[in-house]
């Protein structure tokens, strides 16, 4: 393993252990990061399960329009869907935050190995402007033994190159700025996802919750309409009384007959 390697590996190192410490939680910490190749194909999963779920759906409500009674059966296939649908959902959101977890670890990797590459690269340039330095002091003294023209012209080559070196180590030192100032954000870049994620997830968590309150009233409305039915069923079953109200005030005159001739 070369140095640079090293470094990076180091630095690579260093950059998810700031992460793991700044509010994940252990279990986070603990639980190794999706690829984004795993990523996709759990967004994948989650679409075929949701296809699958719906068809299904399709075939259950159409084997319930066959039954005399399919209140039940609706229900079932119902809750069926839902639990599908609740499944699709939680494996397409672990999809979604693993791909931005991938983007993330991709992106600090380039960080990291754009700042392990600084250090060479300024040394090859200082030993390109060393070079550079060391070429002018050979054209001096060259000039020295050169008719006026020639001086001239190498003047004004020195010049021109001085004009490039100059340019050169003011892009330099803009770039080292730039990083330095990025390297100054990265943690508060970091904290507004993590704020982000978490408010991702609290309002999952509120959907899920109204989903499952929902689901609940849906189940308790069912049940008072299955009541009702069958209340009513229950009365239209029971023998009808003769004589109604009258029968229950003057059982003597108006019931089964009795007293119908006074």
């Amino acid at each position: 393993m070369t140095p640079t390697s090293r470094t990076i590996w180091l630095i690579a190192l260093c950059l998810l252990s700031c992460r793991a410490g700044l509010g994940q939680t252990p279990a986070a910490s603990a639980m190794a990061p999706l690829t984004k190749e795993a990523a996709g194909q759990l967004r994948d999963r989650a679409r075929a399960i949701k296809g699958e779920a719906e068809q299904r759906f399709g075939r259950d409500m159409a084997e319930c329009n066959k039954k005399t009674f399919p209140n039940s059966c609706f229900d079932a296939a119902k809750e069926r869907r839902r639990l599908s649908l609740a499944e699709s959902r939680q494996l397409d959101k672990k999809g979604r935050a693993g791909e931005r977890e991938a983007r993330l670890l991709e992106r600090e990797a380039k960080e990291a190995q754009r700042a392990a590459d600084a250090p060479h690269l300024e040394a090859e340039e200082h030993a390109r402007i060393e070079r550079l330095h060391q070429e002018n002091a050979r054209l001096d003294a060259e000039r020295e033994a050169r008719p006026a023209k020639d001086a001239l012209d190498l003047a004004q080559r020195r010049s021109r190159a001085q004009a490039e070196d100059a340019a050169r180590l003011k892009k330099r030192e803009e770039q080292a700025r730039q990083d330095r100032e990025r390297e100054e954000l990265r943690p508060l870049r970091l904290r507004e996802e993590q704020d982000r994620q978490k408010a991702i997830a609290q309002h999952a968590a509120q959907i899920d919750e109204r989903l499952r309150q929902d689901a609940e009233a849906e189940k308790a409305r069912a049940a008072d309409v299955a009541a009702r039915r069958a209340a009513a069923e229950a009365a239209k079953q029971a023998p009808e009384k003769k004589g109604g109200f009258l029968c229950e005030l003057w059982p003597g005159r108006f019931c089964n007959g009795a007293g119908s001739g006074r």
